[in-house]
């Protein structure tokens, strides 16, 4: 039959686009806890991100590298973020941003590194490393 609405069975109306606070480590735990493990703390795709502002923040706290070579940047996007990385005395990194099967998204192999900034990048990574 029919039920009649309940306090329980009626979910309360989500206003559009509601935004819920992500939770976990800050940006420089974060940081902190790759350089733990050896790894190079790099802000990926900042350019598709738009947090800017997180950038100095991270820096300050020892991020390694930014991903400028990626597969949503457009040419000015990886022209702004090669000039911050230099500016900040930062490596750079690149990625297609390939999860695995996406038929909407093969992206796998479209974005490549220059051979200076991948011969930069390894040598942040052996620094790291020891």
């Amino acid at each position: 039959g029919d039920r009649l609405p309940t306090q329980e069975n009626i979910e309360p109306p989500r206003p559009p686009n509601a935004a819920i606070r992500r939770t976990g480590p800050s940006p420089e735990a974060s940081v902190g806890a790759i350089h733990d493990a050896g790894g190079v703390g790099t802000m990926a795709h900042p350019g598709v991100r738009r947090r800017d502002e997180l950038i100095a923040p991270l820096v300050d706290s020892g991020m390694d590298a930014i991903e400028v070579y990626h597969s949503d940047h457009t040419p000015e996007a990886r022209h702004t973020y090669l000039a911050m990385a230099q500016r900040h005395g930062l490596a750079v990194s690149g990625g297609s941003d390939f999860h695995g099967e996406e038929p909407r998204r093969n992206t796998l192999g479209l974005v490549t590194l220059p051979e200076e900034a991948f011969s930069a990048l390894v040598k942040v990574h052996e620094r790291r490393a020891t």
